[in-house]
């Protein structure tokens, strides 16, 4: 091959090549300013958003600064005197409307339960942020400690996928006496090495990781046996990380588990773990479980 010829074709392979580049920095530009709208996908839920709370619910406001403050729904619980609390922070394409069956039936077994809203979702105000949800979610937590017939010693966390990224930050400046995390991504940034996205670009990494390598509290860690969106390999870290940590598998895909039995075995492990930590009455036992001693 002459001169020429090998310039044309270093020429070609060169433009290519700046083609390739500069299509990816656009592709990393519109994830940098479009995450915002996949990582909080609050449309989804919208059309599932009631006029408020239902009879029983304590509505709980938070003002932010914008056209409608941020609200949380406060499900008091049916014994009397000191009861333990959990509060349960929701996935990223659910709202606290989703929840407030599961929220009324702990109730009845004498737990109160708090279920804080986003901002940008359902009733609530402002444009949603991994800073601003942890920061919104925190003040809602100071004022259950402070709530009459709560007991400030036995209050839990319950995350649902992105919503365990949630509870690990509301942990680091409010630990909880036990956490429960339910189809946990460890970490969103690396996640987004599927789409061709490197993880500097994610601005919402939601380090669950980074927090339980310091968290001294019991966990319980549920996985789901065939979750198309959280790589298996990620709740077994936050597992290993963990100082003190149960891991069970339930069979499902991340929204759904297979079966009622499924599902009954995931409310036995919650409830069994609550109970073995004081932050329940009632019994039930997990089976499958993988302590870690």
């Amino acid at each position: 091959m002459t001169a020429a010829p090998r310039r044309t074709v270093l020429q070609r392979m060169t433009t290519i090549l700046i083609i390739l580049l500069l299509v990816w920095i656009a592709w990393m530009a519109a994830a940098w300013f479009l995450q915002g709208y996949i990582i909080f996908p609050r449309g989804m839920a919208a059309d599932r958003a009631m006029l408020g709370p239902p009879v029983g619910v304590v509505p709980w406001t938070l003002d932010i600064g914008e056209d409608k403050p941020v609200e949380a729904w406060f499900v008091p619980s049916e014994s009397k005197g000191l009861s333990p609390a959990v509060v349960i922070m929701h996935g990223n394409g659910e709202l606290i409307d989703d929840l407030i069956g599961t929220a009324q039936s702990m109730a009845a077994r004498g737990v109160h339960v708090l279920l804080p809203e986003y901002r940008g979702y359902g009733r609530s105000g402002g444009t949603p942020g991994e800073r601003a949800i942890v920061e919104d979610v925190s003040a809602f937590v100071r004022r259950l400690h402070e709530w009459p017939d709560v007991d400030d010693r036995r209050v839990a966390y319950i995350g649902r996928s992105i919503g365990c990224g949630v509870a690990a930050g509301v942990a680091t400046t409010e630990p909880p006496a036990a956490l429960i995390l339910m189809m946990p991504p460890a970490r969103l940034d690396t996640m987004a090495w599927r789409l061709g996205v490197p993880p500097f670009v994610i601005r919402h990494p939601f380090r669950t990781d980074r927090v339980l390598r310091d968290l001294d509290v019991p966990v319980l860690i549920l996985a789901r046996s065939d979750d198309e969106i959280i790589p298996a390999s990620h709740p077994r870290l936050l597992h290993d990380l963990a100082a003190e940590s149960e891991l069970v598998i339930i069979d499902g895909t991340h929204n759904a588990v297979a079966s009622e039995e499924a599902a009954e075995r995931q409310q036995s492990a919650i409830a069994a773990f609550l109970l073995k930590h004081g932050m329940a009455e009632g019994s039930g036992a997990a089976r499958g479980n993988t302590p870690k001693r």
